[in-house]
């Protein structure tokens, strides 16, 4: 039984090192549902996961966050907000075009936020290199610290999307 124990223990083992992304994943949704703000789309894939999730803010229609992990614990964190017009003006679409071209030269990397007009919706990318395993303490993922970091970057994103939000 000795030996079969310290299998069974190497194989859970190499299952929670590999499935970090997942769990701290599996938090991102807990938090926005406990924020009343539902998954409306879920895409998953070994080392990526995608959740697009409804808020019920008076900016943002929806905040998609991707999780896609790379190489030792490492990964991107992409996150992505929308806001909806009702109906596109002629001349916003000139004014989105203008954005459009001063965002050209941006990547969204490091924090640094990228706008994006399509017709009725804007979106605001910014890309995060995250350490995702800083997340996961014993087994566990430090779901203030998670949240927090969330809360931030949708803030940023929150912001440059605020003075395109029609009424």
């Amino acid at each position: 039984m000795g030996l079969l124990d310290i299998l069974s223990n190497l194989s859970q083992g190499f299952s929670e090192m590999t499935s970090k992304d997942e769990m701290v994943f599996g938090e991102i949704v807990r938090i926005f549902d406990k924020r009343g703000c539902p998954c409306i789309e879920f895409q998953a894939q070994s080392g990526y996961q995608s959740g697009r999730f409804l808020i019920n803010g008076d900016v943002l229609f929806s905040v998609t966050v991707v999780l896609d992990k790379k190489v030792a614990g490492r990964g991107i964190m992409k996150l992505t907000g929308e806001v909806r017009n009702k109906l596109a003006d002629p001349d916003d679409m000139i004014e989105m075009f203008k954005t459009d071209l001063m965002n050209i030269a941006k990547f969204g990397f490091g924090g640094q936020i990228k706008i994006n007009h399509e017709y009725n919706s804007i979106y605001a990318h910014t890309t995060l290199f995250e350490n995702i395993s800083s997340y996961v303490n014993n087994r566990v993922v430090d779901t203030s610290r998670l949240e927090s970091h969330l809360d931030d970057y949708i803030a940023k994103v929150e912001d440059a999307l605020r003075k395109y939000k029609k009424d």
